[in-house]
């Protein structure tokens, strides 16, 4: 790539992220603050919802403005040709979800408080009624994914290769909840603990993302990991006190998983350096 073409897309990256980020923790912030006062109050949960998918609504003003077009981004959902990576979105989500109870069990003894308002399905039914309300929840998910892995992430790649865009994405990530985390009692721990979890699972949403040429088995897998909390919810009692033993057993999760993604990237050979595609096109 010369270097022309690096100050370009540097360029692009750059406007696209402060733009995005700037935008998003705005309404986030707002948003949730207006929440905290009023958890039924109509312009919280609008501008929360409105925030998800910033990222494609500002990827659709990069891609009119600069004339890229929306041809370059992966778009199609090609249910049949990628089926089966589909299943293993769906199955890699579940175990890193579900690898959380054995491991919190070991750790606390079973001593959990379950919410009496939580999902009661058990077993099979739980995990069925976990995927259907996650292929709903895609649709909302696919409001960040065409951002960060249809727009972002290629060009990252283009400039730092796939290992450092793995970082980078992860800290895209992290900060565009910022506006989130300062309303947290622990905001720095779960600032750092956010920031480790999305380094170490973005191998998994890339990984699906090249094989499928496709946004969509990303926002699946989004999509489960949203709706999860819905079925286990801890006091906040045990959760104050629990907090950081919590947190590294969701890290152990994350790094288990996203270990087994990034060794797929490498063995299939998704894993690129930068220059990689300009170079063979010589």
């Amino acid at each position: 790539m010369n270097q022309q073409n690096k100050k370009i897309i540097r360029k692009y990256t750059i406007i696209y992220t402060v733009v995005c980020l700037g935008i998003s923790n705005i309404m986030w912030y707002a948003g949730y603050a207006l929440f905290v006062k009023d958890e039924q109050h109509p312009l919280a949960m609008t501008l929360i919802m409105l925030t998800s998918f910033m990222p494609a609504f500002i990827t659709l003003l990069m891609t009119k403005i600069t004339k890229e077009g929306w041809e370059s981004l992966p778009l199609h959902p090609h249910p049949i040709a990628a089926f089966k990576t589909y299943l293993l979105a769906i199955a890699l989500t579940l175990l890193l979800v579900y690898l959380n109870d054995p491991l919190y069990l070991l750790l606390f003894k079973g001593n959990v408080t379950y919410a009496p308002e939580g999902c009661t399905l058990a077993g099979w039914l739980e995990v069925l009624f976990l995927c259907l309300l996650s292929l709903a929840m895609s649709v909302e998910m696919l409001g960040e994914e065409l951002g960060w892995m249809g727009y972002l992430f290629p060009k990252l790649e283009a400039l730092h290769g796939t290992v450092p865009s793995i970082a980078l994405i992860g800290l895209v990530r992290t900060l565009w909840h910022v506006g989130i985390l300062v309303h947290m009692d622990h905001t720095l721990i779960s600032f750092l603990e956010l920031l480790v979890s999305n380094i170490m699972c973005q191998s998994l949403l890339i990984y699906l993302t090249k094989k499928s040429n496709s946004v969509f088995p990303a926002a699946v897998s989004h999509g489960i990991t949203l709706m999860a909390p819905i079925f286990i919810v801890y006091s906040e009692e045990f959760y104050a006190a629990n907090l950081l033993p919590m947190k590294f057993v969701g890290l152990i999760s994350a790094l288990l998983i996203g270990g087994l993604c990034f060794c797929l990237l490498h063995k299939e050979k998704l894993i690129v350096r930068a220059n990689y595609i300009e170079d063979n096109l010589k």
